[in-house]
């Protein structure tokens, strides 16, 4: 007789089961606010702890070294939501249609995890990475905390010790909650400052569009996340600010999710914000 455990269909349904119930036990953790830790946006930004998956056991060696650029994603679901890391890369490809343009996204659930995880450590330590691109600080839905950022911070110097160009990516605040954006870039500009990295600022970007169209639907329908049209906003800011090009340039890009209208919207607004940014290409 077969012990059940054994049985691989078994255990494929009791891993499947355990999933459902930790992503349904940090739902209602959330919903509830039950606890202090419900004040950091990273567990609505990033509900279910680390679970890495076989494709992203590690990026390609050979790949990274031919990339031109190569860009190493970390981030929680505000970066891997819609697979934005692809869309920055269609982005470029755009800008730059004759290079090999290679990006791998890792998800981590903060940057204080990150400076830990030996997956992190294996990619900053062991591949020629041109840039790096460190998202998911935590950050306090109240405004009434601080979190530690010196661990991201580390994190980053350690990154650009290894030659890498690297960039913070400040996301967007949640759906009507004043502040949110300014008080997540300034977390994320202090750092930069301190690892003597860059700032992009995606957030600043998001709120200069809803100044202008309040009704576009960037967020998803949790508020909390962007939209497919969001990510498409958020993929044309990065990949400008990546390979410091003003986002004017991207008119012509095939954009297929949003509107010609919207996205020469999108264009505009993020040129205004690069021009009055201090991005060193323009020095």
């Amino acid at each position: 007789m077969i012990h059940p455990i054994s049985n691989p269909k078994l255990r494929l349904a009791l891993l499947g089961i355990a999933v459902s119930l930790i992503s349904l036990c940090f739902f209602w953790q959330r919903t509830l606010s039950l606890k202090p830790a419900d004040d950091q946006r990273l567990n609505s930004a990033h509900p279910l702890p680390h679970l890495p998956s076989l494709d992203q056991a590690q990026s390609n060696e050979q790949l990274v070294s031919e990339g031109d650029p190569s860009i190493l994603f970390l981030g929680n679901s505000h970066t891997s939501f819609h697979s934005l890391p692809e869309l920055v890369k269609n982005a470029i490809q755009f800008r730059y249609p004759d290079r090999p343009v290679y990006v791998y996204s890792y998800s981590i659930g903060s940057l204080e995890a990150a400076d830990q995880d030996p997956i992190c450590n294996n990619e900053i330590n062991t591949r020629r990475w041109d840039i790096v691109v460190l998202q998911a600080q935590q950050v306090s839905m109240s405004g009434k905390y601080r979190y530690s950022t010196s661990e991201g911070i580390a994190f980053a110097k350690r990154a650009k010790a290894k030659g890498a160009r690297v960039f913070f990516y400040s996301e967007w605040g949640r759906k009507g909650i004043d502040g949110e954006t300014e008080r997540t870039e300034a977390i994320y500009q202090d750092m930069a400052e301190q690892s003597s990295t860059l700032l992009i600022p995606v957030g600043r970007v998001w709120q200069s569009v809803l100044a202008e169209s309040p009704t576009l639907a960037l967020h998803s329908f949790d508020e909390n996340h962007q939209s497919r049209l969001g990510a498409s906003l958020t993929a044309l800011v990065i990949a400008a600010f990546l390979i410091g090009q003003d986002p004017i340039e991207f008119l012509e890009y095939p954009e297929t999710v949003a509107t010609s209208d919207q996205w020469r919207r999108f264009c505009k607004v993020a040129s205004t914000v690069w021009n009055a940014s201090q991005h060193p290409s323009k020095q």
